[in-house]
């Protein structure tokens, strides 16, 4: 999933390398190449800036609730960052095999931006189960996001990581 803030981290160092190499044209094609890669860096500093921030408010908000009500956020209907609360979750030390069942019931949604956070949460809380259907059709037919989901289910419950819904 491509958010606002990738685009920023991609954008900003090509807009500082273009305003730095505009700039030292005006003293020299040395000047230029030096200002454009300065320009380059400072922009790829100040490109991840708002991404840093977010994660900070976010991680501040977090601290203060705890795991009931953390799991309480993740299962409301409105929730837009079940991949940022699975990672909370987990780095607390929590098991969160057995929040499986709410990824999976948003990679099954009808909302095309509900399975973008179920595929957000699936391939950064459960990387290897994301490795295991990287053809997932996030657009395909209900029938096909469900038949995958099932499939998931069916390992995790195997493995003993969370009961069926």
């Amino acid at each position: 999933m491509f958010t606002l803030f990738d685009m920023l981290e991609l954008l900003s160092p090509i807009f500082g390398a273009l305003a730095g190499i505009t700039l030292g044209a005006r003293l020299g094609v040395i000047a230029a190449v030096i200002a454009g890669i300065v320009g380059f860096v400072l922009g790829r500093i100040i490109g991840r800036i708002p991404t840093i921030l977010m994660i900070r408010m976010m991680q501040r908000r977090f601290r203060g609730k705890s795991a009931a009500e953390l799991r309480a956020d993740l299962r409301r209907p409105d929730c837009m960052t079940p991949n940022c609360i699975l990672l909370e979750l987990s780095s607390r030390g929590e098991d969160i095999k057995k929040d499986l069942d709410v990824v999976l019931a948003l990679l099954e949604s009808e909302e095309p931006s509900k399975r973008g956070f179920g595929w957000a949460a699936l391939t950064s809380a459960f990387p290897d189960m994301a490795r295991m259907i990287s053809d997932f059709p996030i657009n395909g037919s209900f029938a096909e996001r469900k038949k995958i989901c099932d499939r998931l289910r069916e390992l995790a419950e195997q493995a003993g990581g969370t009961p069926p819904p």
